[in-house]
């Protein structure tokens, strides 16, 4: 018997083993612990052969998992990624699981024999074991420099029997899932600890009404919570043995949930899309439907009644939202239909919220799954609907690292391989889905109006070059727009702002000679934070501190050039003094409760403005807000990328849409020094169909996507000429496989050097009826085994459909 198991690394993923002592206890989808090289890893159990070995195998060490972790349709679909998306199956199979399921493997180095003479204590290594006879080799590592000497001499002690160097593997996520229990102590005690709050009294009363629960014990969070207990106050009934603290792993029992309670009553234009999704749902099978409704349509609505349709005949449903999107709003949605029996995944849940959020899942508790493109990856068994919203969101895009999928149309292989309907929603639909369903291969819904009987928002088009003419001002806000936000402040209403910049400025520039403070890793500017008195790379993440002198002339003349959210914020609180200004960006959105935290801020005083990043151009929906402005149209629209023009109508259209959503009229103000570029009449008419009929024609004659596949050849390397030696490899390889039409560039990035390498690019375009997995796939992981041959210095990255 031979075990195929897939190992989590970006070469060669799939090797043989004997099962040893485990055959018969083996079966794919398990994960188990192999001798690799040097290393002990764990991977995945792919395949099992009854057959002999040719050549001699390592063996099993040990098995990780009693039943499999992965079903055989996840299996089919990790595999089916793994070809198209030109990453190895371990690699996949990775990324199906939240990082804290992951096994990692650590050297643990031991002394068994002590030395017999002072002298040979001062070993370099061995002077490490005075005192701590066990040490974590990677951290013995780190201490000594001589990486050379730290080898030769470890194996020179180890084979003298001075060391043992022994491999472990620990399971990340064993201590994180442990949850805290009260347990009934000695209650005689109680009377004896001092309160004084009418909280503290309370929870006395409480410990006195529940003792009978607490013979067995209680799970510690909620009751905490309930009566805003701290770790000092609650040191008192645990250091005089009132109460017993326990730790054990939670139950998913333990976790009370809220019953469902909304329902919802549909517009007649609803009712009309509705019944078309019903017929699907009910008749069985794969179809792919673009529900294409303007912002404020209802689409959720209809999301909602797909799942309850779908729940009531025992099958299970997932839906995709953008990350920037996954608002603690977006999910209160779903909940007030289905109750909080949902599986919510993001990143900003701890490791312990994923592993039991995960490990519900896969038990079948969780009937529906939400969350971003990761969430694609969710156990769900018997899935009967995939809803993907916001569907033109390029976050679906997975770029860092493998695998390089997209999350949108990984989804439609998945409903196809389950043979249920998938829902593609957006106001604003990528040119791919839209084409589709005008050639019939999607089943096209519409909704033309907004629901509630609220109406779309006026947009006006402010110039900021007759606005800076006519009304000469200081700062990123014109006057125009200011007094829009003026009125609407004093009316008691909300604002909200886009500046898709995040930072105080967008650069520092010298006055005198020009010169750009720039990433020294990136080919890139610095962006200055005032708030943290720091140039930062957005790219790389490099910090440095601000210069006062040019460095090329020595000039005083140093001045930051631009606007970012930290500017704009300021700008805003000097000119509104007293109104609350929250700001969302990365910057103010890291830690885990901060967007719920904001929003609930800005919820909560109607008059006051909420300035962002794109993060607030979707998933928000306050009735109170009726100006939303748009501080800079023309960031994105002036980027050398195909796509660019599509993106800025869909971000201008998408924030458009959060104005105006209860029964005020809203307004949308969007100041551009480029107001005669012909996307703006549409984002004006609100006019998507339109918009996309004018440029659908240039994307054919250029043979752009959605007319032609594209696949992107980048090379990365340590040296720029290496960069052009390789990629002109890449690109004639390309061009004696292909026809030479299908070829363009070999050509530098917008940013082409990033972190230290430098980069260059082949695009390969071809036909849609293009054999892709008779004709490409081979080729293209030919090119990734030659590829894997280079000198470490350099790098090929294929990116199958980038966003």
């Amino acid at each position: 018997m031979i075990i195929q198991v897939s190992i989590p690394i970006p070469v060669q993923s799939d090797y043989d083993f004997l099962p040893g002592t485990h055959a018969g206890h083996l079966h794919p989808g398990q994960r188990v612990v192999v001798p690799f090289g040097r290393q002990t890893l764990v991977g995945y159990v792919t395949g099992i052969r009854l057959e002999e070995p040719a050549t001699p195998l390592k063996m099993i060490q040990s098995v990780l998992d009693e039943e499999p972790i992965f079903t055989d349709e996840q299996l089919t679909f990790a595999r089916w990624i793994s070809e198209y998306y030109q990453a190895t199956l371990g690699e996949v199979l990775q990324a199906f699981f939240p990082a804290e399921l992951v096994s990692k493997s650590r050297t643990k180095i031991t002394l068994i024999r002590e030395p017999e003479s002072e002298l040979d204590w001062s070993h370099a290594i061995l002077r490490h074991f005075r005192d701590e006879k066990e040490w974590d080799k990677a951290k013995l590592t780190r201490l000594i420099k001589d990486k050379q000497l730290f080898y030769k001499g470890l194996k020179d002690l180890t084979s003298q029997g001075f060391l043992k160097e022994e491999e472990l593997i620990t399971e990340s996520h064993q201590k994180k899932v442990k949850a805290e229990y009260w347990k009934a102590g000695d209650f005689e005690k109680l009377d004896q600890i001092q309160l004084r709050s009418p909280k503290q009294k309370q929870f006395k009363t409480w410990l006195n009404d529940h003792q009978s629960q607490l013979q067995k014990g209680v799970l510690a969070s909620p009751v905490s919570a309930e009566f805003g207990l701290n770790p000092g106050f609650l040191k008192k009934f645990m250091d005089s043995g009132v109460l017993i603290r326990e730790f054990h792993l939670v139950s998913t029992t333990d976790i009370p949930f809220l019953p469902p309670t909304d329902s919802i009553t549909f517009t007649e234009e609803q009712n009309v899309a509705w019944r078309q999704i019903q017929v699907n749902i009910k008749a069985g099978g794969f179809r792919p439907m673009l529900l294409f409704g303007v912002t404020g349509s209802g689409k959720t609505h209809l999301y909602i009644e797909a799942l309850r349709e779908v729940l009531q005949t025992g099958k299970t449903g997932l839906i995709l939202v953008p990350e920037i999107a996954l608002t603690p709003q977006t999910v209160s949605r779903f909940e007030r239909h289905f109750g909080t029996k949902i599986g919510v995944i993001h990143s900003r849940k701890n490791d312990s919220e994923r592993f039991l959020t995960w490990k519900r899942i896969l038990s079948g508790e969780f009937k529906i799954v939400i969350g971003p493109r990761s969430a694609l990856f969710a156990p769900l068994k018997n899935l009967g609907i995939i809803i993907v919203d916001e569907e033109h969101e390029s976050s679906y895009k997975q770029f860092e690292p493998a695998p390089r999928y997209s999350a949108k149309d990984a989804a439609i292989y998945r409903a196809w391989m389950n043979k249920c309907p998938v829902i593609l929603g957006s106001a604003t639909p990528s040119f791919e889905s839209f084409y589709l369903a005008e050639e019939g291969k999607y089943q096209l819904i519409t909704l033309k109006e907004r629901a509630d009987d609220a109406t779309l928002p006026k947009v006006k088009i402010l110039n900021m070059r007759e606005e800076r003419k006519n009304r000469p001002f200081n700062g990123p806000v014109a006057p125009t727009l200011m007094d829009a936000i003026r009125k609407r402040l004093e009316d008691g209403q909300g604002v909200i702002l886009l500046q898709n910049r995040r930072g105080y400025s967008n650069y520092v520039e010298c006055g005198d000679c020009g010169w750009l403070h720039e990433c020294p890793d990136c080919s890139i500017s610095l962006t200055w934070h005032q708030r943290t008195r720091n140039m930062r790379c957005h790219y790389c993440g490099f910090t440095a501190r601000p210069v006062d002198t040019c460095p090329k002339c020595r000039s005083f003349s140093l001045k930051p050039v631009g606007y970012g959210t930290q500017q704009v914020e300021d700008f805003l609180k000097e000119n509104f003094p007293g109104t609350p200004v929250i700001r969302m960006d990365q910057d103010t959105t890291s830690t885990k409760s901060a967007h719920d935290n904001l929003l609930k801020e800005f919820k909560k005083h109607p008059a006051s403005i909420l300035l962002g990043t794109q993060m607030i151009a979707k998933g928000l929906d306050f009735h109170h807000v009726t100006l939303v402005g748009v501080v800079n149209a023309d960031m994105g629209m002036l980027m050398p990328d195909f796509r660019a023009s599509e993106r800025t109508f869909q971000l201008m259209a998408q924030v458009a849409g959060r104005s105006g959503r209860g029964k005020l009229t809203g307004e949308v103000i969007i100041q551009t020094y480029h107001p005669e570029f012909p996307l703006f009449q549409h984002v004006i008419n609100h006019d998507f169909a339109g918009y996309y009929r004018q440029e659908i024609d240039s994307r054919k004659e250029l043979s752009y996507p959605p007319f032609q596949r594209m696949v992107q050849f980048e090379v990365k390397a340590k040296t720029e000429s290496e960069a052009f030696a390789k990629v002109g490899e890449v690109a004639i390889a390309l061009s004696s496989r292909f026809n030479r039409d299908w070829v363009r560039g070999p050509a530098a990035p917008a940013v082409d050097k990033v972190g230290g390498w430098y980069r260059q690019q082949v695009l390969l375009f071809i036909p849609r009826e293009f054999p892709v997995t008779r004709d490409l796939t081979p080729f293209l992981h030919q090119l990734q085994v030659t590829a894997r041959s280079w000198p470490k210095s350099s790098r090929l990255i294929i990116d199958v459909e980038p966003a």
